[in-house]
């Protein structure tokens, strides 16, 4: 009843835990990370100009490559100038409905349907035990049983690893039963380079994605 009574008195305004810098710090660390997001921001832009710009480029592959940078753009967009501002500010405070709106973009391109979940819950605290705001973080906030949503969560994140991996498993064993049936050696040497090059990639991004799960069931 007492964790109830609070809700309402529960400010709109959290408080971020922030990277715990010292003065001298500060400046590097804002200098790094406004040169990094300028930095994705050129990368990304002159990679979706070249795609749209370059008629050449407008096939299949191409086209699905637009993914790659507009996910990157909406990702870091959504985490850079946050943490810009408050290193700048040296400040540690976000609105909720801005912090909502950082965590959902930052998930947008995996569970951000998970937020219709969070979102009907009751709040009784109003520390973000993480630099950033995120699903798992903004739960923390919550002051009942949060169980359905981490089932949920669970599930989802199952479901689509289930597709995704069975997805890229049949399309490797296509590629592969194309290539052994492909004569030309330089076919087959430049698709399975590719092929390398995609699998590094997904097992990178796999290996992070089960470090920050991981990290969250501690």
């Amino acid at each position: 009843m007492n964790n109830f009574s609070n809700v309402s008195y529960v400010s709109s305004t959290l408080t971020l835990q922030g990277f715990d810098l010292s003065p001298e710090n500060i400046p590097p660390a804002f200098f790094f990370a406004t040169l990094g997001y300028i930095i994705i921001l050129f990368c990304n832009l002159l990679l979706l100009i070249t795609i749209i710009l370059n008629k050449s480029l407008h096939e299949p592959m191409y086209l699905l490559l637009l993914n790659l940078p507009i996910n990157d753009l909406l990702g870091s967009t959504a985490l850079f100038p946050q943490i810009i501002k408050d290193l700048f500010l040296e400040t540690r405070t976000i609105q909720f409905s801005t912090c909502v709106t950082q965590a959902f973009f930052i998930h947008i391109y995996a569970t951000a349907v998970l937020f219709i979940l969070l979102l009907r819950l009751p709040r009784c605290r109003s520390l973000i035990t993480n630099t950033y705001c995120d699903n798992p973080s903004l739960l923390q906030l919550v002051c009942v049983n949060t169980a359905i949503n981490n089932i949920y969560g669970l599930m989802t994140v199952a479901v689509c690893q289930v597709l995704t991996v069975g997805l890229i498993v049949f399309t490797y064993l296509q590629i592969l039963i194309a290539c052994f049936r492909n004569k030309r050696s330089d076919t087959r040497s430049k698709a399975l380079q590719t092929c390398a090059t995609h699998l590094i990639v997904f097992l990178i991004f796999e290996c992070l994605g089960l470090f920050t799960v991981i990290s969250y069931r501690d």
